[in-house]
């Protein structure tokens, strides 16, 4: 184990980890078990993986080169060192009531840059210019995600009501019973058709004071989910 870290420590292309990294996974490591830390990881350094974003074709199908420059700051082959993971963020095939998301947020290092911050990746498909830059502090992490969580469960509150409606009527019209898990239907399954396909300007009232980017025409607004 030691020789394969000298060796990955050989190999890599960036120079000394920054204090800060250290700094802010001790903080975690104190804080492990004393309150909420969301999933908090900071790894070790012999597991820290430098990489370059990639575009998988099936997310990004015809995304011209112009545009993936753009995404990733106008350098497709720039490096980031990913130093830890923590909460996970539902995506697109989630819904606000019932979700399980299965990518943890990944937190980067810029080793190009002399500014300390953290770039938070909170999805796999997630390009660089998207990514979330915060201070490289314990508390700061924490501040991020607790944010997401506390509109999560005004979500969670919101449309409940509208679940269990749904539920019900389903139930109602089919004579079968909906369950959370197993049967080639579920109740999400359900609940998620139903405000995909539901009115625009609905879903549009849960973020009033979102910023709006133009990602190109679909036919629907289902299809920019994907």
């Amino acid at each position: 184990m030691l020789l394969r870290g000298m060796l990955r420590r050989a190999l890599r292309g960036f120079g000394e980890v920054p204090s800060w990294v250290e700094t802010l996974k001790a903080a975690q490591a104190a804080d492990k078990g004393t309150s909420v830390n969301y999933e908090l990881k900071m790894y070790d350094e012999i597991l820290y993986d430098e990489a370059r974003f990639r575009f998988d074709e099936k997310v990004y199908e015809g995304l011209s080169h112009v545009h993936q420059a753009a995404f990733c700051c106008n350098d497709t082959d720039k490096q980031y060192v990913c130093i830890g993971e923590a909460f996970s963020f539902p995506d697109w095939g989630d819904n606000p009531v019932v979700n399980d998301p299965q990518y943890p947020a990944k937190l980067w290092w810029d080793p190009s840059v002399a500014t300390e911050k953290v770039l938070v990746q909170i999805g796999p498909h997630i390009p660089p210019a998207l990514w979330i830059p915060i201070r490289p502090t314990h508390e700061a992490v924490k501040r991020l995600f607790s944010d997401f969580t506390t509109v999560d469960a005004m979500h969670l509150e919101r449309y409940m009501p509208l679940f269990e409606k749904m539920q019900s009527k389903y139930e109602g019209q089919t004579n079968t019973t909906l369950v959370e898990s197993g049967g080639s239907y579920r109740a999400t399954d359900v609940f998620k058709d139903a405000l995909r396909f539901g009115s625009v300007s609905e879903l549009c009232k849960d973020y009033p004071l979102s910023t709006t980017l133009y990602l190109g025409t679909v036919e629907h607004p289902s299809e920019v989910e994907k």
